[in-house]
C-alpha cells in the first residue's frame, strides 16, 4: 500500500520539476540552448588565432554557455573570468609586464578579451581598455596589439564613433532563431563602422577575415612625430605656417609611415632645445617630451648614452660617426711682411751669420800668417780688416770680389765659402719662389689637447647635444679645459637651440672661433665654402638612433624595418642624396693651391727696399756732415784765428 503512494509522489514531483524547468527556460531565466551557438564560434576564433591567454567578463546569466567555452577549448589557452569592477586591476599588471618585456608577438597571444554582458558593461569595458592603455600601455598596447570579442546579450547598440582599438568583432544572435551575424570594425569614409563578416546558422570564418586589421599595420593612426632642425638628417621646412622636416628622417619617416600605415604630425619642444637633464631629474627639450610620453617618437637619431637610455627607447643604429672641430681657415700673415726672413728658420741665419763671421776671421788671419814678399801681398795685408769683411759678406750677396788671394790657402777657403753659398742662395730662392706662389693655410691645431692649450679661438658646441653632455661629464684634463671655454660661449649667447645654432654658425664664419660638431653635420656646414676647414684628429665616436617613450611597443616594432634600410642598400642613397659631395678646396688644412701674385705679396720686398733707402740717406747725411760740413766749419775757423 505505502509503495505505490511513495511512486505516485514521485512521478508527481519529477513532473513538477519538469514544468517548472520548462516554464524557466520559456521566461528566459536561464539560456536557452540556441543562446550558446556563438559560443561555438567564439571557441573557434580563439583557436584560429592561437589565442593564449584570454579574459572574459560575463553576466551572471550566461555562465553555463561560457563553461561550454572552456570546454571546447585546447589545454594551451588560459580562461581567466573577471568581472567588470576588477577588470581594470587585473590587466594593469599584466600590461605593465608586456611592456617591460617589449616582446610584441606575446602581447598579441596573451592580450585577449571577449566581452558577453550588456552593451553597457561592453561600452565601459572598452573605456576602461582606452584609459589603460593610455596609463600603462604608452598608447599602443592595448590599441594595436590586442584582441577584442563582443558578445552583447541585449539589443543595444555599441557605439564605435570614437573607438580607437584596432582588432574588435561582435558576434550577435537572432533570439528567434539560430541566425548568427559577425562584424569587424573597420576605417570609412565615414568614420568607424561595422562591416559584416558572415551571417547565417554557421559561421565560416578564417585567420584573413576575423581580424583584418593585423594586416595594416598601425591601421592609419596619426602619430606625433618631434623634431628640431639637424642638417642634413632633420631639413626644417615651412609651408603656409605649417612646420615639416625633410632630410635622410624624412626619408626614414616616409618609408616607415608606407611600411606600418601610419600618418604623422611635426612638433617641436616648447623651449626649441634638444634636451638636457635638470636638477630634479626631469629633461628639457625633446627628451622631456619623449619622457612625458607627449610625443610618439623622435625621427632625428639621438646619439646612445646611459643617463638617455633611462629615459628613452633606441631603435637600431641609423647613424655611426665620429665628432670634429670646424674652424675658419686665414693665410699666414708673414708672407706679407716676412716672407724675406721666412725662407728659414731664425737658426739658420744665426749659424749663417756665425759662420761668416768665421769665414771672414780665418781670412785674416790666413792674410797676418802667409809669408808673401810681393808688393801686391803688402798692401794686401794693410788691408787685413777691409778684405775679410768683404770675402764674408759679398758670397751670399752673389757678388763676385774684387780682390782676390794671392796665396793658395786663401783661394781654398774662398772657393768652400762661396760653394757654401751658392748652395744657401739657391735654396732661399726657391723657398722664397714658393712662399709668394703657393697658398698654404695655417693650422691652428691638429688635436684635441692644442685646441684646449690655445687662446686664440673661442670654442662652441651644440646646446643639449651628445657631443657637448660627453664632454660636460668628462674627467680627462683636456676636455675639461674645453668644456669650460664651451661654457663661455654659451654664456653669451641665445639660449634657444635654433637661435644658438644660428649665433654659433655666425662666429664661425667670422674667424678665431672653433665649432664642435658630427663629422656627417659638419660636411653640410662646410659645402659650398673654402674658407673652412677640419680638424685632423676625430674624436667621440658616437651611435646614434631613432627614439621613442621608454618601453614603447613602436621602437620594437620599427626595429626590423630600420634594419632593414642599411641591409637593402636605402640609407646610402639617402645620405647620397642629402649630404652634397664635397669639393677639393673642402679641407684647407691639407690641400695647397698655386695663387698668382699681387702687391701685398711685395710688401716685405718693399720694406726692405725703403729700410736701405733709409739707412742710405742716414748714411748720406753722416758723410757729408763729416767730409763736406766739418771740414768747411775747421778751415773757417782757422780763418778767424
Amino acid at each position: 500500500m505505502l509503495f505505490p503512494l511513495f511512486l505516485g509522489i514521485l512521478v508527481q514531483c519529477v513532473s513538477t520539476v519538469q514544468q517548472i524547468t520548462q516554464t524557466r527556460w520559456n521566461t528566459g531565466t536561464n539560456p536557452p540552448e540556441t543562446d550558446c551557438h556563438t559560443m561555438a564560434a567564439v571557441s573557434n576564433i580563439i583557436l584560429m588565432e592561437k589565442m593564449e591567454t584570454v579574459y572574459i567578463i560575463y553576466d551572471g546569466e550566461q555562465d553555463t554557455c561560457l563553461y561550454k567555452l572552456t570546454g571546447n577549448l585546447t589545454h594551451r589557452t588560459k580562461i581567466q573570468f573577471t568581472g567588470e569592477d576588477t577588470f581594470q586591476d587585473d590587466l594593469t599588471s599584466v600590461i605593465d609586464d608586456l611592456v617591460q618585456h617589449g616582446n610584441i608577438d606575446m602581447m598579441r597571444r596573451r592580450l585577449n578579451v571577449v566581452l558577453s554582458c550588456s552593451a553597457r558593461c561592453i561600452q565601459q569595458a572598452l573605456v576602461t581598455g582606452l584609459e589603460l592603455d593610455m596609463k600603462v600601455g604608452k598608447q599602443s598596447v592595448l590599441r594595436h596589439f590586442s584582441k577584442w570579442i563582443l558578445i552583447p546579450n541585449d539589443n543595444t547598440g555599441i557605439a564605435v564613433t570614437n573607438l580607437k582599438m584596432d582588432n574588435v568583432i561582435l558576434l550577435t544572435d537572432n533570439k528567434n532563431t539560430t541566425i548568427n551575424e559577425v562584424a569587424t570594425l573597420l576605417w570609412a569614409k565615414e568614420g568607424r563602422q561595422w562591416d559584416i563578416l558572415d551571417r547565417g546558422s554557421t559561421i565560416s570564418l578564417n585567420n584573413s577575415t576575423v581580424f583584418p586589421n593585423t594586416r595594416f599595420g598601425l591601421n592609419g593612426r596619426k602619430l606625433m612625430v618631434v623634431a628640431l632642425e639637424w642638417k642634413p638628417f632633420s631639413v626644417k621646412e615651412r609651408d603656409s605656417g605649417i612646420v615639416t622636416y625633410s632630410g635622410i628622417s624624412g626619408e626614414y619617416m616616409d618609408y616607415l609611415s608606407k611600411s606600418f600605415n601610419f600618418s604623422y604630425k611635426y612638433i617641436e619642444p616648447p623651449d626649441n632645445l634638444w634636451g638636457h637633464k635638470t636638477e630634479d631629474g626631469n629633461w628639457t627639450g625633446i627628451v622631456g617630451l619623449l619622457q612625458r610620453e607627449e610625443a610618439d617618437m623622435c625621427s632625428v637619431p639621438y646619439a646612445f648614452n646611459i643617463e638617455r637610455a633611462e629615459v628613452m627607447e633606441f631603435t637600431y643604429p641609423v647613424l655611426m660617426e665620429y665628432s670634429t672641430v670646424i674652424y675658419k681657415t686665414s693665410q699666414d700673415e708673414s708672407k706679407i711682411w716676412k716672407v724675406l726672413i721666412s725662407c728659414f728658420k731664425w737658426e739658420v741665419y744665426i749659424v749663417g751669420v756665425v759662420v761668416m763671421l768665421t769665414v771672414g776671421l780665418l781670412h785674416v788671419c790666413l792674410l797676418k800668417s802667409t809669408p808673401d814678399p810681393s808688393q801686391d801681398g803688402r798692401i794686401m795685408k794693410n788691408s787685413v780688416c777691409s778684405g775679410g769683411l768683404l770675402m764674408g759678406i759679398m758670397p751670399p750677396l752673389n757678388q763676385a770680389s774684387v780682390d782676390i788671394p794671392m796665396f793658395d790657402s786663401g783661394r781654398m777657403l774662398f772657393s768652400c765659402w762661396w760653394l757654401f753659398c751658392l748652395i744657401m742662395t739657391a735654396i732661399y730662392r726657391g723657398n722664397l719662389m714658393a712662399f709668394l706662389t703657393v697658398s698654404r693655410t695655417v693650422v691652428p691645431f691638429r688635436t684635441l689637447e692644442e685646441l684646449a692649450n690655445q687662446d686664440v679661438y673661442d670654442i662652441g658646441a651644440p646646446v643639449g647635444s651628445y657631443l657637448s653632455l660627453a664632454i660636460m661629464s668628462s674627467n680627462q684634463t683636456t676636455l675639461k679645459k674645453i668644456w669650460k671655454k664651451i661654457q663661455q660661449t654659451h654664456a653669451v649667447g641665445p639660449k634657444s637651440g635654433d637661435a644658438d645654432y644660428v649665433y654659433q654658425l655666425q662666429r664661425l664664419h667670422e674667424g678665431y672661433f672653433a665649432y664642435m660638431q658630427s663629422n656627417v653635420a659638419s660636411d653640410v656646414i662646410m659645402n659650398g665654402t673654402c674658407s673652412l676647414a677640419k680638424m685632423k684628429e676625430a674624436f667621440l665616436p658616437t651611435v646614434s638612433s631613432m627614439t621613442f617613450p621608454l618601453h614603447s611597443p613602436l621602437a620594437r616594432l620599427f626595429h626590423s624595418k630600420v634594419l632593414s634600410v642599411m641591409d637593402t642598400g636605402l640609407y646610402p642613397k639617402w645620405y647620397g642624396k642629402w649630404v652634397p659631395t664635397q669639393e677639393s678646396c673642402s679641407d684647407k688644412s691639407i690641400d695647397v693651391d698655386v695663387s698668382t701674385l699681387h702687391v701685398h705679396d711685395y710688401y716685405s720686398a718693399l720694406a726692405a727696399c725703403a729700410v736701405g733707402v733709409s739707412v742710405a740717406s742716414m748714411v748720406l747725411l753722416g758723410e757729408t756732415y763729416l767730409f763736406q760740413i766739418m771740414p768747411r766749419r775747421n778751415i773757417a775757423s782757422l780763418k778767424d784765428t
